[in-house]
């Protein structure tokens, strides 16, 4: 804070220290322009509302200019129990500029996933920075808050069909192949069916799975559902693969 302090005086064995008193005075306007004009942190989203469970994309960007540096670790998101997040790829680095001024940028995206509809808050975070005072070359940590982020999350829609799997994904792709390919015409003989679901906008967790019923004449053994998580198109892309 800003004030004046006091260290009071110390004993050791017969000896006493002197108090010391320590003024704390306010950055002048000049250095905390100079501090503010070094460092942006932003955060961002794709879209003003969602439906619960579905994808919401939160970019976090970083600037720093030629006399800032990077102390600590990019922040992650704590969403507690409200939302599952997950990162969408690694941090990308570039350089931009802003306001005639240079910037290094490092910029990292997150799959933000709602659990129950109502409000979302994605709270405020700092990153430290150090930052080198061009009047005296010297450096000194600074703390740069984001802003908060509120989000609408909207429960599934009241004539959504009751008893279907709710699967709030852009773009979803059902594909099926057998193994080997050559038709059964033998007693014992065996194929393996495989069917896959693609969910766009969704994990693989999230897929709900799919209940294969073999004909009456047909023996059927399932094995583990395959659950893979990838990119694409700075999204999630869910697979569920059952055989």
């Amino acid at each position: 804070g800003i004030g004046t302090f006091s260290i009071p005086s110390i004993a050791v064995s017969d000896e006493l220290t002197s108090p010391i008193e320590i003024v704390v005075r306010p950055l002048p306007d000049e250095i905390k322009n100079e501090i503010s004009s070094a460092v942006y942190f932003e955060r961002e989203i794709d879209r003003e509302w969602v439906y619960v469970q579905s994808q919401l994309v939160v970019t976090q960007r970083i600037l720093i200019s030629s006399i800032g540096q990077l102390i600590n670790e990019l922040p992650t998101l704590d969403l507690s129990n409200a939302a599952i997040a997950t990162t969408i790829g690694d941090v990308e680095q570039y350089d931009t500029t802003r306001g005639g001024e240079r910037y290094s940028v490092y910029e990292q995206r997150f799959a933000v996933f709602p659990q129950r509809s109502g409000t979302l808050k994605i709270p405020s975070t700092d990153v430290l920075v150090s930052v080198r005072l061009l009047n005296n070359r010297r450096r000194i940590p600074v703390s740069m808050p984001s802003q908060e982020l509120v989000v609408e999350v909207r429960p599934k829609p009241a004539n959504f069909p009751q008893g279907h799997a709710w699967l709030p994904a852009t773009r979803v792709i059902l594909s099926e192949n057998t193994n080997p390919t050559s038709p059964l015409t033998q007693p014992g003989d065996s194929t393996t069916r495989i069917i896959t679901i693609e969910a766009y906008g969704l994990t693989a967790a999230a897929i709900p799975p799919l209940e294969l019923n073999a004909s009456e004449n047909l023996r059927g053994y399932e094995d583990p559902p395959e659950l893979i998580d990838r990119v694409r198109n700075q999204q999630i892309l869910g697979i569920r693969r059952q055989s």
